[in-house]
């Protein structure tokens, strides 16, 4: 877990190429000194998020340490900016720092995790803070990791996604509460990137605070806007909280399958074929789904794009697919439901509740499981 948690943190976004005048802007200064950085070149680089992906940086100052390891940055920027400063070369991870019209004194050792040593900027000492709570709760992960298996292998699943629920819902809650706090824009932006899909909403309500605050000439609030507003358009086109699209096709024996004959239970549309490498290796994982909620309530309605019956039934056999709502209708090309359901790629699943309403696309994992949970028990 302890990778995963810092990869978000750390590759929630896409950064784009700004332009920074030396000449404009509020001055800003780093005094650092910098162990196993003699005679090394110290890269400084800005950050900002137009749009989710890997992260991009654009260097504004380049200085070489002398040999001492000791350098000073001295530049300008518009408005306050989160930046990475990088020892070339170095095998250690880079630094974050939040600068704006401030000196700042920096002391650290390429060869030691953690935290510069920081005086001279709050905003990046607010910054640390952050990253300090994020690796505290990385290792009461890694700590918690053997008993919670020892839960699973034991078969005790609903005390398994309790606590998996519980930890994910206590990562995100890290990074709420850190934009409900801070005071700085340009370092709640990080938080935002790691929430930005999964706390929708609550990123919503804060950028209309924002878009009207003295920070609403930021990059950072510009930016954001740009992508809730796509995300919008994407929710728009999405099936999750419309009620199912009937299917009706073929089952191996030429009649007719209702997905609707399964309403009232939680139900989980799977469109899949046999060709399709993604999907067969997700099978087994639907397959352990299917066995361990069957009983209360779960079911599953697969909607095969094969053209060929013969590799559909053999592929439905070979996978041990052993419910009962399998169709094809042999047309890849015409097919209905995928037109319905607006299939461009598979695997592509949606997850029903006992009302009728589809909840979730495109589960996989410990995540569809975890999702079936939560249905079962409400």
């Amino acid at each position: 877990m302890r990778n995963q948690l810092l990869f978000l943190f750390f590759s929630v976004s896409t950064l784009f190429f700004i332009s920074c005048d030396k000449k404009s802007g509020d001055p800003f200064t780093i005094n650092g000194t910098i162990t196993g950085a003699e005679n090394k070149k110290i890269i400084l680089e800005t950050m900002t998020f137009p749009e989710a992906g890997q992260p991009k940086y654009t260097i504004i100052d380049t200085v070489t340490a002398d040999k001492e390891g000791k350098f000073t940055i001295k530049n300008h920027l518009p408005e306050r900016m989160t930046c990475r400063l990088t020892v070339a070369g170095a095998d250690q991870n880079y630094y974050v720092v939040s600068l704006q019209n401030e000196e700042m004194e920096l002391t650290a050792n390429v060869n030691e995790a953690g935290n510069p040593t920081i005086t001279g900027s709050p905003a990046t000492l607010s910054l640390f803070g952050l990253m300090k709570t994020l690796r505290d709760f990385d290792e009461s992960a890694m700590r918690m990791n053997d008993s919670i298996m020892e839960l699973k292998a034991a078969g005790n699943d609903s005390a398994f996604n309790a606590i998996v629920e519980q930890m994910k819902n206590d990562y995100i809650s890290i990074f709420k509460n850190y934009i409900d706090t801070c005071k700085y824009v340009a370092n709640s932006s990080i938080a935002v990137e790691s929430i930005f899909f999964s706390e929708f909403q609550f990123v919503k309500e804060h950028y209309n605070v924002w878009k009207s605050s003295a920070d609403s000439s930021s990059p950072y609030i510009k930016d954001l806007g740009i992508k809730i507003a796509t995300q919008e358009g994407l929710l728009a086109q999405s099936l999750v909280g419309k009620p199912f699209i009937d299917i009706i096709q073929p089952d191996k024996n030429g009649n007719s399958k209702k997905l609707s004959d399964l309403k009232g239970q939680i139900i989980l549309i799977d469109f899949w074929a046999s060709w399709c490498g993604p999907c067969r290796k997700e099978n087994p994982n639907v397959v352990r789904v299917y066995n361990a909620y069957k009983s209360k309530g779960f079911n599953i309605f697969s909607v095969s794009l094969d053209t060929d019956k013969s590799k559909w039934l053999a592929a439905v056999q070979a996978d041990g697919l052993i419910w009962d709502n399998h169709v094809c209708a042999l047309d890849d090309a015409n097919n209905k439901a995928a037109i319905d359901y607006r299939i461009t790629g598979i695997p592509m699943s949606f997850l029903v509740n006992k009302e009728g309403i589809i909840v979730a696309e495109n589960l996989r994992g410990q995540a569809l499981e975890t999702k079936v949970m939560e249905l079962i028990n409400q």
